[in-house]
């Protein structure tokens, strides 16, 4: 079958993506480059994306800019453009790694829903992203011929939210990360620490954007908390990820707190940095009110660091019995986590270990796998469209 993929997330160089869903489209591509499961596939991206030398020359796998009046807006080429494009190049089924399908498409649709939380926690959000991405998403959920999450908590939402029937969603959990390599705590020196802004030896990490959802002010009370206390005089909080969307709140609370010199907001850290923070921390955060999966989680677990986060949304899938949770709404019970974690002593070391190990059982390639053998089977199962039987079925 031939494919379609809409990945136009990826923008600039696919070493260097700092989103979500672009590095999510990266991966995925990195796999089917690989194993493409007997299928052909089409990928469309931003008009300024870089192709990597490793993905070019693969027979199963070729790309296409993005072009036209709206190639620089995702939404809208998905919408207006995205089934001229289909058309043009032979596809059979229409693959959305984003939050919008085609208005009028001319093969079966497919959507990946990475979460709902535009509906289910509005208020963490701009009016922009409830009104363009709610709308978007809204339709696509219900036109679209199939569906996949990457987490089961997803697929819950899409029954309680949308009434959509379980099984006619494929959950596809996500793999390790596909371009960071774990490296040993001995292996990264104070000055490559020092060289990224962070102003101590011992911190707890956390890696996410900074926006509300990330709950950043909550984790500067309950550090606050922990920096009172002598044992840990020297330990430091650093955030690495890029500003994202009502950051004022996660900027002005350690200052309010009194503990701006003891917080370090690192921006956006390319993932070869981002190893070495992974290798030398106490321990890991993720405080999040909620998660569609977690991938921060994961790649933590994967570096054998101490992780503790919240319980909610897909977090307990990803980290099994692995991490001390807490909730996220609790100052005290964070606090209370990450005590419990920095002073573990000799049982750090035995949940280090069931970290990678857990870690090791999310693949990438497995998670291509799965997302192709669902689009294929939306795409068969898909009554035909009008015009189905043309061009597009004798372009093969």
């Amino acid at each position: 079958m031939r494919i379609g993929v809409s990945a136009l997330a990826m923008r600039g160089s696919a070493e260097d993506l700092d989103s979500g869903v672009a590095r999510y489209c990266a991966a995925l591509v990195d796999a089917w480059i690989v194993d493409a499961g007997g299928h052909e596939l089409v990928v469309w991206t931003a008009p300024d994306f870089e192709l990597p030398q490793r993905w070019r020359g693969c027979p199963t796998v070729r790309f296409e800019r993005a072009a036209g009046a709206w190639a620089r807006y995702k939404t809208l080429w998905e919408w207006f453009s995205a089934a001229a494009a289909a058309r043009s190049r032979g596809c059979e089924v229409w693959f959305s790694t984003a939050h919008a399908v085609p208005l009028r498409p001319v093969v079966p649709t497919v959507l990946s829903i990475q979460d709902l939380f535009t509906f289910t926690h509005p208020e963490l959000y701009t009016r922009k992203h409830r009104l363009v991405i709610g709308l978007a998403l809204a339709r696509a959920i219900r036109s679209a011929d199939g569906l996949v999450a990457i987490s089961e908590h997803t697929r819950g939402q899409l029954a309680e939210r949308f009434g959509v029937a379980r099984e006619r969603v494929a959950v596809t959990p996500l793999g390790l990360g596909h371009r960071v390599e774990p490296v040993a705590a001995s292996e990264v020196p104070a000055s490559a620490l020092a060289a990224l802004g962070v102003g101590g030896e011992r911190f707890l990490l956390t890696v996410s954007t900074v926006e509300p959802r990330k709950n950043l002010p909550r984790l500067c009370e309950a550090f606050a908390r922990l920096a009172a206390e002598p044992r840990w005089a020297d330990l430091r909080l650093v955030v690495a990820g890029s500003p994202g969307w009502k950051t004022a709140a996660s900027y002005r609370r350690p200052r309010e707190l009194g503990i701006e010199d003891r917080v370090d907001f690192l921006g956006y850290v390319p993932d070869a940095e981002l190893a070495a923070l992974y290798a030398r921390c106490e321990a890991f955060v993720l405080p999040s009110i909620v998660e569609g999966f977690g991938l921060p989680l994961l790649e933590a677990m994967a570096f054998g660091a101490p992780v503790a986060c919240s319980g909610g949304g897909a977090l307990p899938e990803v980290g099994g019995d692995v991490p001390v949770y807490f909730d996220p709404l609790d100052v005290g019970d964070m606090t209370r986590a990450l005590a419990e974690l920095l002073g573990a002593g000799a049982a750090r070391a035995e949940r280090a270990a069931r970290g990678r190990a857990r870690a090791a059982r999310f693949t990438w390639a497995d998670a291509a796998a799965r997302t192709l053998a669902a689009v294929v089977a939306a795409g068969s199962a898909a009554a035909p469209r009008p015009g189905e039987r043309g061009p597009m079925r004798q372009a093969r």
